[in-house]
């Protein structure tokens, strides 16, 4: 939420934030998936998109860092990779050379 200029507050276990007029408050279900509750929402359509780019942003980010975990726990075990290839979906494909 930083990246895109916004100021959350974590209240809890809620995240509260402002977007223009709106406030957005995030809780996470129990080991499941973020709600949000958007109050003072002049434009739900653009509420919807901006929520939406965030989303893919966040995506973005937890796939940045399971790929570097998984860089350095080959590394750690001794593989090699042989090859890398980023599909149109942006998912990556790794495929590995396991040493004996």
């Amino acid at each position: 939420m930083k990246e895109f200029g916004i100021n959350p507050i974590r209240i809890g276990t809620a995240i509260s934030c402002k977007v223009e007029q709106s406030t957005l408050t995030f809780q996470q279900a129990e080991d499941g998936p973020f709600h949000v509750e958007i109050q003072n929402a002049p434009d739900l359509q653009k509420m919807f998109e901006y929520l939406s780019d965030l989303d893919e942003d966040y995506k973005r980010c937890v796939q940045a860092v399971v790929y570097e975990k998984l860089r350095n726990r080959i590394a750690e075990k001794n593989m090699t990779i042989e090859s890398e290839e980023v599909l149109e979906d942006n998912s990556i494909v790794v495929t590995l050379n396991i040493g004996r």
